[in-house]
């Protein structure tokens, strides 16, 4: 028998013969090639940029739409008509997203949220009447909504058949979009201080360019050997997909095209969805518990609190508060690519500790017991850690539980229990508002 020589030395047609399935991997690797220049990794943050991208670029332009529409209360309309697709987008991806290519359900999500940032500055142009532009404008948030739940579940489910590791990328990539959105609008709003049409066009110009380079960058994913691997290994345990399927696949050794391995690896044997449910309920109610508490404080209660020190104006200390949650979110979903503090046996520990942060942001608005800047924005940095760190580990242990064609469900599911406590907590977010401040959004005082 030929002797494998080198751990990444390439099976060939000729040479395919010589090992048995023991000794080689259809793959054409026979073991995990390196992921050169932690390419792939790279662009699984680019992907998780994409999912939460949208999102952001709609709610940093709120200085637009507050001027196109001053007397509607469009961030509370906003949140509404982008949750509700989500979730019920989710469950459609959970149950039957298996049933398409990851190729179909990524250029398609993308594709419509390129479609509506292009679109959102076209439609409020003058001479478009109010509320048409509204109506418009609104429908193309629930398009957004739709468009990135599949992807949620997608890609974190495609992330799921990398090590755990890839999952960290996608956390990192959601926790840097609102950073680069923020940045953008910063910049083109400063470029052009007077002219609110032009900047915003550009902005949602770029931020449909970037998303475009999301479809660019899993098209190249595609081409990696790693990427080639681990769905050849995710066929070979769970068998081939029906012949006839959108998702036919080929040999992976000898395919020309790059997509049918991933579109294979897509379709899988039947996955039985209590027994999954019974070995990750544990990381599903902790990533569903970190963002409830997280949303249902930030951004709406925390924008409740005042500066106490006035150095700097309340427009300043709210948008420095924002900012603050921002990095310190993102260093908290990438900490995990170097180090573990908390093991998924003592996860819920930290999570269920941070229902803390309630009683400390309410006593820094009514009543009013930390009356210092310095308790705001320590209170917000270890609020935003402990929300990128806790929730990256849980959406990285949830997959580790289930098996290989269980995994893509899997990471589906973990991503419908993160954005179903971001949806509870927009609306418990109302109520709390109204209990500690006796107001609610819409309320014109």
């Amino acid at each position: 028998m030929k002797e494998v020589t080198h751990r990444y030395e390439k099976i060939t047609p000729e040479s395919r013969a010589n090992f048995s399935d023991d000794e080689g991997s259809l793959t054409g690797y026979n073991e995990p090639p390196p992921d050169k220049f932690n390419l792939a990794w790279l662009i699984f943050c680019l992907l998780g940029v994409g999912l939460l991208f949208p999102w952001n670029a709609l709610l940093t332009a709120a200085d637009y739409f507050a001027t196109l529409y001053p007397k509607f209360a469009f961030s509370f309309a906003l949140s509404l008509a982008y949750n509700w697709p989500s979730v019920i987008m989710l469950l459609l991806t959970i149950r039957w997203g298996r049933n398409f290519s990851f190729t179909s359900r990524i250029v398609v999500g993308f594709t419509i949220d390129v479609i509506v940032q292009v679109m959102v500055p076209l439609i409020n142009l003058d001479g478009v009447p109010y509320p048409v532009n509204l109506i418009v404008t609104l429908g193309g948030v629930f398009a957004t909504g739709c468009a990135t739940a599949m992807l949620f579940g997608t890609i974190l489910g495609l992330a799921s058949m990398f090590p755990p590791t890839y999952i960290t990328a996608v956390m990192s990539g959601n926790g840097v979009a609102g950073i680069i959105a923020g940045g953008l609008r910063c910049i083109t709003k400063g470029s052009l201080p007077n002219d609110m049409q032009t900047s915003s066009m550009i902005y949602f110009a770029l931020s449909g360019f970037i998303l475009f380079l999301c479809i660019v960058g899993y098209f190249v994913l595609l081409r990696l050997p790693i990427t080639k691997y681990y769905m050849a290994q995710s066929q070979k345990e769970s068998g081939q997909p029906k012949k006839g399927s959108i998702n036919d696949s080929v040999d992976p050794v000898y395919s020309t095209d790059d997509e049918e391995i991933v579109a294979g690896a897509s379709q899988q044997k039947k996955v039985h969805y209590f027994s999954l449910m019974k070995r990750i309920w544990r990381e599903a109610l902790v990533v569903f518990t970190i963002f409830f508490v997280s949303l249902s404080l930030f951004p709406g209660m925390t924008a409740q609190i005042h500066t106490a020190t006035h150095s700097l104006s309340q427009e300043w200390f709210v948008i420095l508060m924002i900012f603050n949650f921002q990095i310190f979110d993102f260093i908290g979903r990438t900490l995990p690519k170097f180090f573990i503090l908390f093991s998924a046996r003592w996860l819920w520990v930290p999570t269920f500790a941070r229902c803390a942060f309630f009683a400390l942001f309410i006593l820094c608005i009514k009543p009013l017991i930390f009356n210092h800047d310095a308790w705001y924005h320590v209170f917000m940095a270890i609020f935003a850690l402990t929300n990128g760190y806790c929730g990256t580990l849980a959406m990285m242990y949830g997959p580790t539980n289930a098996k290989d064609h269980e995994k893509e469900t899997a990471g589906a599911i973990m991503s419908f229990f993160l954005n179903f406590g971001i949806f509870l907590a927009a609306h418990f977010a109302i109520l709390l508002l109204y209990a500690v401040e006796g107001t609610l959004p819409w309320d014109s005082s």
